[in-house]
């Protein structure tokens, strides 16, 4: 479970840019909520049924409060970063 709240929100960052580029018009809070619940629901099937068998990851934080809160933070501050570099950039 460590190993997940550490490769995810890495993971979402190098993601996201791509996610924001094809959502021009979404708010980078509203990219960050999809990423997150992406996440949830591959977590859910890939990892809780498919791989744990159980739900037993989900009564942990570090299971998945901490890297859900991590991605979501994570997203944000990488779709804030673009759409000011984006700003910027038609303003010059």
């Amino acid at each position: 479970m460590l190993v997940h709240a550490v490769r995810a929100p890495p993971f979402f960052v190098a993601v996201s840019p791509l996610c924001i580029r094809t959502a021009r018009a979404a708010a980078p809070w509203f990219i960050a909520v999809g990423c997150v619940a992406y996440a949830m629901v591959m977590d859910l099937v890939a990892a809780a049924f498919v791989v744990h068998r159980s739900l037993d990851m989900f009564a942990s934080s570090l299971g998945t409060g901490i890297p859900f809160g991590l991605i979501v933070l994570a997203t944000h501050a990488t779709g804030l970063n673009s759409t000011r570099a984006t700003t910027s950039g038609r303003s010059a």
